[in-house]
């Protein structure tokens, strides 16, 4: 008997102050665990968004550059000084035109295509013809905005280059 009470005095428990202690301390830990997850993921959001703007723009530069180079003539817009939400080129005998479609650039040599994924939205396009009649030059301009809005909102940017028949 008497070796029973010894283990019985022997064993320890927790009291009621150490446990709310214990919780109380373990939610701390779990309410910054939680801040500096969200944290993370937001500024993992507006990282993806303004790269996807950045990257949609320089791809839409780079291909209308390229088939501008490649041009015998342009279509539309027609005069040095004319602007025009559309551009079409003569391409090997093929018109080749870009134009704003909803929130999509796309390319049409027969069939529409897009040319910006769904990660951003064109808001705006023009294509303005400067110089002469002899050394046609085209100035680009166009808006492109993530589709994901960030804390700060959305990833905005406007995008305007000059590019030269060949």
């Amino acid at each position: 008997m008497q070796r029973l009470k010894m283990i019985n005095l022997n064993q320890k428990g927790l009291t009621l102050v150490e446990i709310i202690i214990y919780f109380t301390l373990l939610s701390i830990i779990l309410v910054i665990i939680t801040d500096l997850l969200i944290k993370v993921t937001e500024s993992s959001l507006e990282s993806t968004s303004k790269s996807a703007v950045e990257t949609e723009g320089e791809i839409i530069i780079k291909r209308i550059s390229y088939d501008i180079h490649r041009a015998e003539s342009i279509a539309i817009p027609v005069n040095p000084g004319n602007v025009s939400p559309n551009l079409e080129l003569v391409i090997n005998g093929t018109n080749i035109k870009y134009s704003l479609i909803g929130s999509s650039i796309t390319i049409d040599d027969g069939a529409a295509d897009p040319i910006t994924s769904n990660l951003v939205k064109a808001t705006l396009l023009s294509f303005e013809k400067v110089g002469s009649v002899a050394s046609p030059t085209i100035k680009i301009s166009f808006t492109l905005q993530a589709t994901k809005n960030t804390k700060q909102g959305a990833q905005v940017k406007n995008f305007e280059t000059v590019v030269a028949l060949r």
